[in-house]
């Protein structure tokens, strides 16, 4: 094994084994750490302003004129990139051989996509102010902001992803001259400053022409590798209100998240628009459950496929598609057409095709 590779093993089994359900933050270490990267990069030392959460963030950078600090760094990893390039030399087939195997790739990239499932996800809607709302999730979970606004999310420096950044350098590891061992050297300060930093609790920053503004890394609460949690938020900042309910991968409200099963009301799902916030409620409560709460008559079935009556308790009965998520192994129920007496005729409306969802996807 390179020396490379062993350096790089380590810094791949300090990510593994962070802890993302508690975050001390350590402001000293984090800020020290941020210093040393900044100045690997000739940016000049600002003193840090930490934010409580991602509200109090924004608040702050949009009160600045960071937009004129925003390719600050761009530009400093762009000419030291180009350093590298120049002092390293051309790359032979030996040393391309020694640059380093997948595992480093993929463990950042890992991170990178748990990050980005609720910061910036189009699968998960959180009403953070990252996120511009959208009409189809329900307008409790949404928090509108003016397009003018979500500059401030689109400029921020976060940990993870620049030390994917930094990781593509490794590719064009040299070291068999001095001057290359050197440059071999700042790179791996470089990774180092940023796990350092990461580990003391920093998750994003940006840079105003006064000072730093630090976002520190939210606790999350994990299951199976998505956001998850029945007794809490499964997304929270230390001494903050802004927090975030999850099941099973799924932004929902704190009622459908800590109620307990038994004393749910399966008539959430009637008021419930997004589509996969109301399998989690059938999911908890259980479809018999919401069966019997509607007094379900099955008219039709078709395979894992039922079309119910529903009493929905206000005059009307209305049809229901019940159907089995084959990933996940999930009954789920939706409304269809009212005219809908049969699987086939359910199918037709939703899909908008008599092509049966196994075949469309």
């Amino acid at each position: 094994m390179t020396r490379l590779q062993t350096e790089l093993d380590a810094i791949v089994r300090r990510l593994r084994a962070l802890d993302t359900s508690t975050v001390p933050v350590d402001r000293a270490a984090a800020e020290s750490a941020l210093t040393s990267y900044l100045s690997a990069h000739n940016v000049p030392r600002k003193p840090v302003r930490w934010a409580v959460d991602a509200h109090e963030a924004f608040r702050l950078v949009a009160a600045t004129d960071a937009w004129s600090q925003q390719d600050e760094l761009f530009v400093a990893g762009e000419r030291l990139g180009e350093i590298f390039r120049e002092k390293g030399g051309s790359q032979t087939e030996a040393q391309r051989e020694m640059a380093p195997d997948a595992t480093v790739s993929w463990t950042l990239k890992e991170l990178w996509d748990f990050v980005e499932r609720f910061v910036r996800g189009e699968a998960v809607a959180l009403s953070v102010p990252w996120y511009l709302y959208h009409p189809r999730h329900t307008p409790d979970r949404g928090r509108r902001l003016s397009t003018s606004d979500h500059w401030v999310w689109r400029r921020d420096k976060n940990l993870v992803e620049l030390l994917s950044w930094v990781k593509s350098y490794f590719y064009c590891w040299r070291a068999d001259t001095p001057l290359q061992q050197a440059v071999c050297r700042l790179l791996l300060r470089i990774t180092r400053n940023l796990l350092d930093a990461y580990e003391a609790g920093l998750w994003i920053f940006w840079l105003t022409p006064s000072e730093i503004i630090a976002l520190p890394r939210p606790a999350l609460t994990l299951n199976g590798g998505v956001l998850h949690a029945e007794s809490g938020p499964a997304v929270s900042w230390r001494g903050s209100d802004q927090r975030y309910f999850f099941l099973n991968g799924v932004n929902v409200s704190e009622e459908i998240a800590e109620t307990p099963a038994a004393r749910l009301d399966p008539r959430l799902m009637l008021f419930e628009r997004n589509v996969d916030v109301r399998r989690e409620i059938v999911r908890k409560v259980g479809v018999e459950r919401v069966c019997e709460a509607f007094n379900a008559r099955c008219i039709d079935s078709q395979g894992d496929y039922e079309l119910l009556l529903l009493d929905l308790r206000d005059g009307l009965v209305r049809p229901f598609l019940k159907m089995k998520n084959p990933s996940i192994g999930v009954y789920h129920i939706e409304g269809v057409a009212p005219d809908c007496r049969t699987v086939a005729q359910a199918l037709a409306w939703r899909n908008q095709s008599d092509i049966p969802p196994s075949v469309l996807t």
